[in-house]
């Protein structure tokens, strides 16, 4: 088999993510790279982040695969092209809703045919953060997205249908609980995470791409070791690495370059314990209240970029407020804890009445 065929052989799954992180970074990189504010910043990745909300509906009426993904990806290095202040950023906002439309429903399907280790994908993940950061340094950049395009089209996946989402009535009073801790986590993230940048503006450089990933390769670390070795749930671990968090968030104001950097990766270290969550047995909709979380996260950071003077005081803002939210989450979690462990000793109690029978 050729080079190429081995390429098209990696699961469909793996280049859709690529594409998806490439494209979030593109947009990252290009906004910062033209100077918009955190609120037009903000406004694209809200539009972005709707995508997610909007790809069940659209998966439930129609097979969506990654041929149509490559048209929308197409659209998006188009638009990227041409971003700049002012009417653009709408129009750009709207193509990214339609790509992260199209390209989520195309995940979700993909993710039904067949299991794919986390450390592929995260390579996947990797692999297109950084390639995002340098195509959106240049003004015709984003035309190297147009390759993974091709790649998508070429895989010719259809997806398939999505069952309806489970409701919320017959949930337990930890379910819920759980499913706000999931809420409120994404939502801290998303506040700063695409403005914090104007705190160091060396950072915005073509490498930006690699910098963001400085702090998701501890959230990497994390999953694989808390999640998929250990498969723990521990919510008072989730609260103490949201604290860690918080004091990440709090000194990023006041730190140099290197110092932002590693407070950074440090946010990744106690965020990740959130991936735990995926062991918790907890039952909902749990993927609604992550999207959610995004779309939440960013609207604060519009809203709070209204009310600074510079975007260097924007961005002191949005960390601040990611900060609070962060200690919002980590009590979150601390009232779970109890509940937790209340139900594990419930179920090792049924374990042992039911040892007692069988004897």
């Amino acid at each position: 088999m050729s080079l190429f065929g081995r390429a098209l052989d990696v699961p469909a799954i793996v280049p859709a993510t690529t594409t998806v992180c490439a494209v979030e970074l593109a947009t990252l990189s290009a906004s910062l790279r033209n100077g918009l504010g955190i609120g037009e910043i903000a406004l694209l990745f809200a539009c972005f982040h709707l995508g997610y909300l909007a790809a069940d509906p659209l998966r439930r009426r129609v097979a969506v695969g990654t041929s149509a993904m490559a048209i929308v990806t197409v659209a998006v290095a188009g638009v990227l092209c041409f971003l700049a202040e002012g009417a653009w950023v709408a129009v750009t906002g709207g193509v990214l809703l339609a790509f992260n439309t199209v390209a989520q429903a195309a995940r979700r399907s993909l993710k039904d045919q067949g299991n794919v280790r986390s450390i592929t994908k995260n390579v996947g993940k990797a692999m297109g953060m950084v390639l995002g950061g340098v195509v959106g340094s240049f003004q015709f950049g984003p035309v190297l997205l147009v390759p993974l395009a091709l790649h998508l089209a070429l895989r010719r996946t259809a997806g398939s249908k999505l069952a309806a989402d489970g409701g919320l009535e017959a949930l337990s009073r930890r379910d819920r609980a759980l499913l706000w801790g999931e809420f409120l986590h994404h939502m801290h993230y998303f506040v700063y995470c695409y403005g914090f940048w104007y705190l160091a503006p060396t950072l915005i450089s073509p490498a930006i791409g690699a910098w963001f990933l400085v702090g998701w390769l501890a959230y990497f670390v994390t999953e694989l070791l808390w999640r998929e070795t250990r498969r723990a749930f521990a919510p008072k671990v989730i609260a103490s690495g949201h604290l860690v968090v918080a004091l990440a968030l709090l000194g990023m104001p006041n730190l140099d370059t290197a110092g932002l950097m590693a407070a950074w990766f440090a946010t990744g270290v106690g965020g990740g314990t959130a991936y735990m969550l995926g062991n918790s047995g907890g039952r909902g909709p749990r993927e609604r209240f992550e999207d959610w979380g995004h779309v939440g996260g960013v609207l604060v950071a519009a809203a709070i970029s209204t009310t600074a003077n510079t975007r260097h005081d924007a961005a002191t803002a949005c960390v601040l407020a990611g900060a609070f939210l962060a200690l919002v989450t980590a009590m979150m979690f601390m009232v779970i804890a109890p509940q937790a462990r209340e139900r594990e000793t419930t179920r090792i109690g049924e374990s042992d009445a039911s040892r007692r029978n069988r004897g």
